[in-house]
Parts: C-alpha cells; structure tokens; sequence
C-alpha cells in the first residue's frame, strides 16, 4: 500500500508540478486507496485551524476519534458528527523537525482508523513530508538563484554574506563601490563598522564610507536569503543625505525656502519653513506641483522661462500664494537629472529695505533741520535744502565732501560716529558748523547708523539750528494756546447745540395743540364751517405740519450734533431693506413722477450691523433729493462691496446736478440748492437733510461724498464699515 501511495506520488516530485498540485495528488490518493471518505491537508500557518488541529501541532501526535459523539473532546469533532462522519484522524506531517501541515481524514464508518491503518498512513505521511521538504527547498533555491541574478545585476551593491561574517559574493557594484577583489573573503563587520548578528532594522542603517578621495553615505540593509546566509544591499544615499541636511538647514529662515521636484515641477521635497509658509502639512504639500502655488501668469512666465534649455533660469520675478496672502519672490530654477532645485527668496525683505530707504530719502527732503547721509567712509551722499538757509552751501557743493570738514571740532564728528558704529545711539550733541563764509551756527545733532546693502550702509546726522529750535518752541506754545481756544469754542458749539436742542422739544407741546384744535375745528366739532372757514382752517393744519418736520429735523440735527442721539446697532439686511414702507413710498413718489426706480444689491454684500430707523432716514434724504431734482430719467440704488470690510452705497440720478457754487456749502446746515424748475411750495424746506445724513453716516464709522456736472446728474454715495466700530460702541 505505502508502494503503490507513493509511486502515484513521488514521480510528481521531479517535475514542474508545483507544491499546491502535488498536495492535491496525496490527498487523492490517501482517500482512494485506503477507502477514506473526505481527506484535507490543512495548512496549519492558516487562522483556520480548530482546537483539535491545534492540538496535533503541540503535541507533533496524531489525534483519533474512532466514536464521534456529542460528547468528543473538541467542538469541530462534534461538527462532523453533526455531518455524518464517525471517525476522525489528525496526522502531522513533519518535515525539517517541524509540524508543516495536517493531514485531515474522516470516515462515516465507526473505529475507521485501526492502529495497521493508522501507522501505514503515518508511514506514507513522514515520506510525504521528507519529500514535500526536498521539493519546496529546491524551489526556494531555484527562486533564490533567480533572484540573486537578477540582484546582482543592479547597479546598486549587492553582497551575499554568511553567517560567519564573511562575503561569499558581491556584485560588480559591490566590488567598485568598496574595493572588494574578486570572490574575497572580508569581514562584513569589519568593512561598514557594524555588527550582522541578524538582519538589520526595516529601513538599514546609513554606514559612512571612505575611499580615497570620494566620501560617500551607504544605507546598509540585510535580509535572511537561507538558514545561514544574509542578502546585503547597500544603496548610495549621499546626495539625498546632503539635501536633507540643506533643507534641514534652512527651516528657521524666513527669507530663503528651497524644493527639489520632478520635471513636471511635482514637489519632491522642501523645506519646512517652505511648508509652514504654505500653510500645508507634508502630505498634503509633496505630490502637488510647485505652479499650483503661483498665480496662473507667474506659472506660465516659469515655464516658458524653464523650457528655453537654459541649465539655470535665476531671478524670476513671481507672486506666491502662500495661504491667504501674496508673497513676492525671486526664483532660480537649476536642472537636475531627475527634475528642478528651485530656492526661492522673498523679495518682501528686498521691498521693505527699499521703501525704507526711500522713506529716509524722503525725510531727508522734507525736514525742515539740516539732513546728510554720510557713507562708510565720512563723505556726504545726501543732503537737503536747509543746508543752503543756515550755512550757505548750495547742495551740489556739499555731495561727495567729508562731513567732517563742516564741523569748527572734527573730532566732535569722529567721535559720535564711534559711538553710534559701536550700537550707541547719539542724540542733542553740541556742535558748531562752519558756515561757507567763515561763521559758526551753534548746534545740536543726532546721529543713527544706517543698515542696508553694503554700498548703502552709512550713517544719517539730523542737525537741529539751536535759533530754530527756539522759534519751535515758540511756534508750539502758540499751538496749544489756539488748541485751548478751539476747545472752548467746541464747548460753546455743544452749549448752543443744546440749548436749540431743548427749545425745539419745547416748541412741540403748542404745536401739538394747534394741530388737534385746529383738526377739531376742520371736522366740526365746535360747528359747523363754511367752506373759506374750512379752506382757513386747512392751511393752519398744513403749516403746522410744516413746522412739526421742520422741528423734528432740527431735533435731529441738534441730537446728533450734541450726541445725544444714541443709535440701536442690529443685523440690518440691505436686500431686505427695500421693503420698508417708507423706501416703498419713495419707489412710489418716483413712479408718479414718470421716473424708474431700482434698488440693487451685489451678491457679496452681508447683513452689516446698523441703527435700521437712521439708515432708512439716510436713503429717505437721498433718494428723496434725487426724485425732487430730477425730471425725466430714474434714480438708481447701487451696493457693492468696496473693500473686504466695508459696503459702498451709491444713489445715482439723471437731474439736473448741482452747480458748482454750490457744491462747497451743500452740507452745510439750512443750505439749500436753488432750483429755478422748482415750484415755491416744491422747495419749501429746512436744508438740514443732507447735514443731517452725514452725521449718521459719521456717526455709523463711515463716510460720505457726492459727485456732480450740471446738467448730467449727480451720485452721492456713502461707506459704512460691515460690523460695529468699538469706538462707536463706546460711544
């Protein structure tokens, strides 16, 4: 029987069949010739193992259960019973001095496995597993010597190294890279100064090598090839080590960022203070390209620039979008075998260093006190104009001169400029300037040291004319004495403000009377009037009216002036605004006239915070003005968002405009534009409306300002700030 299993089996073994079709013959051959009904290897490194098959790999034993019941000693034994089997036999197949697999046998015949069967099976299962051994090792070697051959071929080095230490082969790689002479026989150990007990940590080791004159950083990394024998590979990692150390290097800069990408300008790697400027982390930064980070014409100026075949593209002017904000750059571009080093440096630097210089320029021009800039090395660069009132020099006669030569004490000169190269700041030095014909100015001076590119550090000397300084403090005693007056006539302005303030209010208790007695009388209350009484009566109702807006407005003016109006901040939504009534009725009063009306809103315009009552009042004044001045054409509302913070309100008409004369005193309080097209009862009015709205608008933290030709319509427009200003909070 062991014959006839294994010359089925073992001729499978010097084939190409691989380990998978041979199991499959064993399994068949063990059901068909010893009269078994299901038979399975099981592969014992699989998570499907039962207890019971666990039990086999521990004890290396067979396990028979020639009785299957409810009451076997392992759940899957009772599974079986469960599927009519009642008989199981567990066998170990052993191969190496160790458990490989498990050859599973189940028969629906009760005490199946008899000790003949059971050891005859066992027989064929230990020269199953002796040559299961034999095949797999020699396809584990075939696959090896396949894999070395190709290893060997790379150009990375490549050594095989026993257990001992010793290299048994290396590739060419290997030989060039480390000298290595033929088959030799050195010390692992000894070459790269680290020990091979066992395959190194996932990752290597970077192994510093020298060799004559080339320096180079190996990353060493081992692997098990056999029981004992190591695979060692040793892969060049100098130029990745050296650009790690530079963009390391570089992570506490704020001025100089470098990348290395692909051709495609994909980023490889930056560094970090490239990342933190970006505002990106490093998974979200490499894999995109370096163009997505300029703006489009930038992108397109670098690429045109990149493509012309040049090795290094230097000083492009570019525009970063580095998180929320544009960053200048200047960028070079140098080619690499796989890609770009592009470093790039912020021009901000480079920009803030011109516009202070500029800004000194400036100072020194508009200074009234004698300015010089003194270079290095003492010699007048710069000066201004006042040089010429106080000492008589033209300034094309002082340029290019030593400084030191206008001073009656040389060393005075000398000396501060040691102080202030020094770190030492040097303010109300006595000095005395010689002046062109031959006299001395007595003077105080101050001096800083100027930092900049190297042929523009120097140094900047304020002179201060002592006589001058005099006639300064004069000039500032008078300032706060006109300061003093303002403020008392500020204090008279708020008194009188008050004081009108106070007899309008008390106007309205009479006018109040005159209005509900005179009402009374219309209706007849007190009897019945003729018609020319009605008429009389009428006109009394009118002007009352009359008088109670115009002492409201005055109210109004006479508060805001006075601040005792106190505005009510809320979410005013400027869309939602248009239906209010008395916006309404001016779209009405437009329409009676013949004119077009319209109310729009920019889709970027948020609810802002605003008094709603006294931003109505605003639109009233305004569209109201624009439908009394004009006759044939519309008036126009606009919102807009003007700055990111800040919504613009413009009332654009087709009127008549405003005259020149006029434009100056249109504010102003009780001022009104004549308009010869106007009926008297049309103009009639108090010319507090526009004074009016522009201490709301003030009031608000914004601002307002028209704009007019006569005969082509006029635009008043307004700015008020989205959210609440804390100072009008306060307030």
């Amino acid at each position: 029987m062991v014959n006839k299993v294994m010359g089925e089996v073992l001729p499978a073994f010097t084939s190409s069949v691989d380990e998978v079709a041979i199991s499959r013959q064993f399994v068949s051959s063990i059901k068909a010739d010893f009269g078994i009904d299901d038979a399975e290897l099981v592969d014992i490194s699989a998570s499907r193992k039962d207890m019971a098959e666990e039990y086999t790999v521990n004890t290396r034993k067979p396990y028979v259960d020639n009785q299957l019941s409810e009451y076997s000693a392992f759940p899957s034994l009772i599974d079986y019973r469960n599927k009519g089997y009642r008989s199981c036999a567990l066998i170990p197949i052993i191969g190496n001095g160790r458990v490989a697999s498990v050859l599973r046998l189940l028969s629906k015949e009760e005490n199946k496995f008899s000790d003949d069967l059971l050891g005859t099976v066992q027989l064929v299962s230990v020269l199953f597993g002796f040559a299961m051994l034999y095949k797999t090792e020699a396809s584990r070697g075939a696959r090896l010597a396949s894999y070395f051959d190709a290893a060997f071929n790379s150009a990375v080095p490549q050594m095989l190294v026993s257990k001992t230490g010793l290299i048994v082969k290396s590739n060419r790689s290997a030989m060039k890279a480390f000298s290595l002479t033929g088959q030799g026989r050195q010390n692992i150990s000894e070459l790269f100064g680290i020990e091979f007990n066992d395959a190194l940590p996932t990752g290597g080791r970077d192994v510093y090598f020298n060799t004559g004159d080339s320096h180079n950083i190996y990353r060493v990394s081992s692997m098990p090839a056999s029981e004992g024998m190591l695979h060692v590979s040793a892969v060049n990692v100098t130029g990745k080590a050296v650009m790690d150390s530079m963009l390391s290097s570089l992570s506490d800069s704020r001025d100089l960022y470098v990348l290395f990408t692909k051709n495609d300008f994909t980023i490889i790697s930056a560094s970090q203070n490239f990342e933190k400027a970006m505002k990106y982390s490093n998974a979200m930064l490499y894999g995109r390209k370096f163009m997505d980070f300029l703006k489009e014409t930038d992108a397109q100026n670098a690429i045109n620039a990149v493509s012309g075949g040049k090795t290094i593209i230097s000083s492009l002017q570019l525009n970063l979008l580095a998180g929320d904000y544009i960053m200048p750059i200047k960028a070079t571009f140098s080619k690499l075998p796989f890609g770009y080093l592009v470093t790039a440096v912020s021009a901000e630097a480079e920009a803030y260093v011109h516009e202070a210089e500029e800004n000194i320029s400036s100072f020194i021009e508009s200074t009234s006190d004698i300015a010089l800039k003194v270079d290095r090395l003492g010699y007048i660069r710069e000066c201004n104009l006042p040089v010429e009132g106080m000492l008589g020099y033209a300034k094309d006669e002082l340029i290019g001169r030593e400084a030191r030569s206008l001073y009656d004490d040389p060393k005075k000169f000398d000396a501060d400029i040691a102080y202030v190269s020094n770190g030492t700041k040097v303010d109300n030095s006595y000095v005395h300037l010689i002046k062109k014909d031959t006299g001395l100015v007595p003077c105080v001076q101050a001096v800083r040291l100027l930092r900049g590119s190297r042929d523009k550090e120097g140094y900047l000397v304020i002179i201060k004319e002592l006589e001058t300084r005099r006639k300064l403090s004069d000039l500032e005693a008078e300032l706060k004495k006109a300061q003093a007056e303002t403020k008392r006539s500020d204090a008279v302005s708020t008194q009188k403000s008050e004081f009108i303030y106070d007899i309008t209010h008390e106007l309205k208790t009479p006018l109040t009377n005159i209005k509900g007695f005179s009402s009374l009388l219309y209706e007849g209350q007190a009897g019945e009037l003729s018609q020319a009484q009605k008429d009389h009566v009428s006109t009394i109702i009118e002007e009352a009216n009359r008088l109670v807006l115009i002492i409201q407005q005055v109210l109004d003016a006479a508060k805001l002036e006075a601040r005792k109006a106190k505005l009510e901040f809320r979410d005013v939504d400027l869309r939602a605004l248009y239906t209010n009534p008395a916006i309404r009725s001016l779209q009405e009063s437009a329409r009676q006239k013949g004119l077009e009306f319209s109310w729009n809103v920019s889709y970027d315009v948020p609810v802002i915070q605003a008094d709603q009552n006294k931003l109505v009042q605003v639109f009233v004044n305004l569209v109201g003005n624009a439908i009394k001045f004009t006759n044939s054409g519309g008036i126009k509302v606009n919102m807009l968002m003007r700055t990111k913070n800040k919504v613009e309100c413009d009332v654009i008409d087709t009127g008549i405009g405003i005259a020149d004369e006029d434009k100056k005193r249109l504010f102003k309080k009780f001022y009104q534009a004549p308009n010869k097209e106007l009926t008297r009862q049309e103009q009639q009015g108090t010319g507090l409306g526009l004074a009016i709205t522009r201490s709301i608008v003030e009031q608000h933290g914004g601002k307002i300002g028209f704009e007019s030709k006569p005969g082509s319509g006029s635009r008043f427009w307004f700015v008020l700030p989205v959210k609440k200003q804390k100072q009008r909070q306060q307030s």
